[in-house]
């Protein structure tokens, strides 16, 4: 992995919509779209505020979801993840939320949770979100839970776009979800140790690793039931003082 060099707002603009474009041709080449299904292409919503960013924050989780139908195979697509960004109710996503409140303390300086408002008191916070890189190992939708072996198959089909967006964008911090493990081969070696972790009350929170210029953060899924939200939220701010 080398880190390229920083594109402007104008190349990165075009960048995405090469990506997007690529995304929905790789899905019709698989045979994954289809008349019931296409795919929920990611990135970022505010091109401009990412590019000025400082620092540029990237999120990778698992999959996108949109509906379902009678048999239980997921449906639709067809839209931009990062536009669901600038809905009414975008604070209220219970996966959203700890990342709000991440980009909150990094952006504005705070060290912990404590020295914030609540997003249901001020959803504005929920601004921040366009501010980032945000995308999906899978660009198909998928199910609310999902499945580790499938995840894996999936990163093997979009290895070359996901590893092309990490490029373009550029970022300087990539927290990953519960998805480091898919990635770590290529972006590190399989067998690498991290540089740093933070253990709060003896649970390993995050895993640091540093690679071309940029910071890697092995972490849990922002909707996790592992730790307490205020230490997964604090942990996670100080990883990006690392």
């Amino acid at each position: 992995m080398n880190k390229v060099r920083y594109l402007s707002v104008d190349e990165l603009k075009q960048e995405q919509i090469h990506v997007i474009n690529e995304i929905y041709a790789l899905a019709k080449s698989k045979g994954l779209s289809n008349d019931d299904v296409e795919p929920i292409p990611d990135g970022v919503n505010d091109v401009e505020a990412y590019v000025k960013s400082e620092p540029r924050v990237m999120w990778v989780l698992k999959e996108p979801y949109d509906n379902v139908k009678i048999d239980g195979t997921p449906c639709d697509g067809g839209w931009n993840l990062f536009d669901a960004f600038d809905k009414d109710d975008a604070w209220a996503n219970r996966s959203w939320q700890p990342i709000i409140y991440v980009l909150k303390g990094i952006f504005d300086k705070l060290l912990s949770w404590d020295d914030m408002d609540w997003i249901r008191d001020d959803k504005t916070m929920t601004e921040l979100l366009k501010r980032i890189a945000y995308i999906n190992i899978s660009k198909m939708p998928g199910l609310t839970n999902s499945n580790r072996n499938e995840i894996r198959k999936e990163y093997k089909i979009w290895k070359s776009i996901l590893l092309r967006q990490i490029n373009i964008y550029a970022p300087d911090i990539i927290y990953f979800g519960s998805t480091f493990d898919y990635f770590k081969a290529d972006l590190v070696g399989y067998k690498a140790k991290p540089d740093d972790s933070i253990f709060v009350d003896g649970m390993d929170v995050v895993d640091i690793y540093h690679k071309d210029g940029i910071t890697l953060c092995d972490t849990y899924h922002p909707n996790q039931k592992t730790v307490l939200r205020k230490n997964y939220i604090d942990s996670l701010i100080q990883a990006a003082g690392k």
